[in-house]
């Protein structure tokens, strides 16, 4: 098998500007902080939480009570 990486160091931000280059009406890539964002957020400058995919999961799952 074959990998089209070029550096691993270089895979994420690569993905986020391919993603923000085809859809560049919706998303811009913002490299200070290795993310993309709606081209219509509002500018804020208060506290930020940033929540990741497996947290928002977790919150999804109902709590289980032991027996």
């Amino acid at each position: 098998m074959k990998k089209f990486v070029n550096d691993p160091k270089e895979f994420v931000p690569e993905m986020l500007k391919g993603i923000a280059l085809a859809n560049p009406d919706t998303i811009k890539y913002v490299p200070e902080y290795n993310l993309i964002m709606r081209t219509d957020a509002p500018s804020f400058d208060g506290p930020l939480a940033v929540l990741q995919d497996n947290l928002l999961r977790l919150l999804r799952t109902p709590m289980q009570t032991p027996l």
